[in-house]
């Protein structure tokens, strides 16, 4: 987003790994709106943690919480719940889908979010005026056939850091697909282009 993202708990920057990382969300920004509703004639208000638009143009509004917030034995139960029901009804209102999501989901792949991780710390790096090139060369060369890291290294006669740099771009910008869900980023991870 070329800007400073303002989160307020780890489980909101692992999320945020997530959302940084899907090819499919176009834009997104952190504690967008304040929401206001009136409930049983009192008025209440909410920020839900993120608002993402994806490429189709469908937009969502996401709210995280920790599992615990969610048991009825919580002393903030009501006050969670109360906080959703108003950003259902807005999100609602404003034909935009409306998530809440928690750990479970967002740290169901530790490999993932520690990939996820990488790939930011890699895409930093990456300037288009010097590794355009190097990336047209790589699809081409996996074209129709799943290749390894390693494979990639032998195939090109440029330093492994650029070679890590224009990969690692072309995973988080949706353009070869990869196994980082299950495999380490290392030599052995596997890349491809969908189809192969």
């Amino acid at each position: 987003m070329k800007r400073t993202i303002e989160l307020f708990s780890d489980l909101e920057y692992d999320h945020w790994l997530s959302v940084e990382c899907d090819p499919k969300i176009i834009r997104f920004c952190e504690q967008p709106l304040i929401i206001e509703e009136t409930i049983h004639g009192e008025q209440f208000h909410s920020i839900p943690d993120m608002w993402v638009l994806y490429e189709n143009k469908e937009e969502a509004i996401i709210e995280i919480k920790y599992l615990n917030f969610l048991l009825e034995e919580h002393p903030k139960y009501l006050q969670t719940m109360r906080q959703i029901e108003i950003q259902k009804k807005w999100a609602k209102r404003n034909n935009m889908s409306h998530f809440v999501i928690s750990e479970d989901k967002i740290r169901e792949s530790r490999i993932l979010l520690n990939n996820y991780r990488k790939i930011i710390s890699f895409v930093r790096q990456f300037n288009p005026a010097d590794l355009n090139a190097l990336t047209l060369d790589i699809i081409q060369a996996i074209k129709g056939e799943r290749r390894t890291l390693e494979q990639i290294f032998h195939l090109k006669n440029e330093s492994q850091d650029d070679i890590m740099v224009a990969l690692m771009y072309l995973i988080y910008s949706g353009k070869v697909q990869s196994n980082i869900a299950i495999q380490t980023i290392n030599r052995k991870m596997e890349v491809w282009i969908d189809g192969a």
